[in-house]
């Protein structure tokens, strides 16, 4: 932001004002009263944004939020820190200037009155972006998987794909698993993620039916009894344990293992993640691999 200086000096810098140079300096000729515009950061806009990342990190828990917001303070060490209040908001002007910092401004303003962006008709212009969470849960749980085939066992992804039935001579119901681990061609483990809440307003662990349903026929069709159901570990989680229940279901081929566990995404430190996640899955595996189910060729 430029902003509008008058000042008595020796070099001439922007537009001289002769009546002032004249009645301030009627003896020092070397000196002239200018007015110019000199470039500050230290501006209305700039302040606000100081202001709100002080806010949010008093608020945020994350420590990558933190560092993020630490690395925006080191932009903005000249800047003066005020309290911001609605009237501050209303005074911004936008020009050419400074138009491109308009949708950060409305989040700065969002933030301020601990609103949300909303689908609603209006003025204000923000930037933002959908994310299919689900999609992205199921590639973060890939990567966790990454490296999980050894000699023993092989991780795949969307594979094997099997449909369910016939009608009329034609394959009806294609089953997509998320993962499954085998061995020789043998289907040991499937695991299908959900990126939902999987607990009740009473706390107590609830799945869906239709989720039951679906791992169901999946262990069905596969002839396979050791089946995962993976979910993130939400913030206010009670469960701080990666594996939450484990329920024994009936099928006319024996017992069907469903092991419900939540991974706690917001860890930092991927490498441990990927260890706690393998340590509730090798063990199952390998002891699969005694009592495998049925061959299912990938």
């Amino acid at each position: 932001t430029y902003i509008q200086q008058e000042e008595n000096q020796q070099f001439i810098k922007g537009k001289i004002l002769f009546a002032e140079t004249v009645r301030r300096n009627p003896i020092l000729k070397h000196r002239h009263y200018v007015r110019f515009d000199e470039y500050t950061i230290n501006n209305p806009l700039n302040q606000i944004f100081k202001a709100l990342i002080f806010e949010l990190l008093a608020k945020t828990t994350s420590s990558n939020n933190k560092r993020r917001l630490v690395t925006g303070l080191t932009y903005l060490q000249e800047v003066d820190l005020i309290s911001l209040n609605a009237l501050i908001f209303r005074k911004i002007k936008f020009d050419r200037l400074n138009t491109e910092f308009e949708p950060l401004f409305n989040f700065a303003k969002l933030f301020f009155h601990n609103s949300q962006p909303g689908l609603s008709e209006g003025k204000e212009k923000t930037f933002s972006f959908l994310v299919p969470v689900h999609s992205l849960f199921e590639k973060f749980v890939a990567r966790i998987l990454e490296g999980f085939s050894s000699d023993e066992m092989k991780y795949s992804y969307h594979q094997p794909q099997l449909y369910l039935g016939t009608e009329k001579g034609k394959d009806v119901f294609l089953l997509e698993p998320d993962f499954t681990i085998s061995f020789n061609d043998t289907v040991l483990t499937i695991l299908d993620t959900k990126f939902k809440y999987p607990f009740n307003v009473k706390g107590k662990i609830e799945i869906s039916d239709s989720d039951l349903y679906q791992l169901t026929a999946y262990a069905v069709r596969y002839n396979c009894t050791n089946l995962y159901l993976i979910y993130p570990r939400f913030l206010g989680s009670d469960f701080e344990d990666s594996l939450l229940t484990e329920y024994q279901l009936q099928s006319p081929f024996g017992e069907i293992s469903l092991r419900i566990i939540q991974l706690d995404i917001m860890k930092d430190d991927l490498s441990a993640l990927k260890e706690d996640f393998k340590s509730q899955i090798t063990p199952i595996v390998k002891k699969e691999l005694s009592t495998p189910c049925l061959d299912i060729k990938i």
